[in-house]
């Protein structure tokens, strides 16, 4: 399984974006960790099957309820073994 790596820049913080993005990612049987950057942006690294990490991406990139997003640069990596999804606090 690969890993993606996320990061949303821009106004990301203050709408549960963190909360959303476990759920989701619960949902399809991902793991790994979303957590906020002092920048005002998100980092999300997560493990799963190809097309729930698409999905994923493709959510991430349709800005759900993101006031203001100015890029989601993204990476696929190996995976590290993730087994459940957390947030960062």
């Amino acid at each position: 399984m690969p890993q993606l790596y996320c990061k949303l820049i821009g106004e990301v913080q203050g709408i549960s974006l963190r909360s959303m993005a476990k759920l989701f990612c619960t949902e399809r049987s991902v793991g790994g960790t979303v957590k906020n950057l002092p920048d005002g942006g998100l980092e999300c690294i997560a493990e799963g099957d190809t097309p729930a990490l698409q999905e994923l991406l493709d959510w991430f990139r349709s800005n759900p309820g993101i006031r203001e997003l100015d890029n989601c640069q993204y990476e696929w990596r190996d995976q590290t073994g993730f087994e459940d999804f957390k947030i960062i606090y």
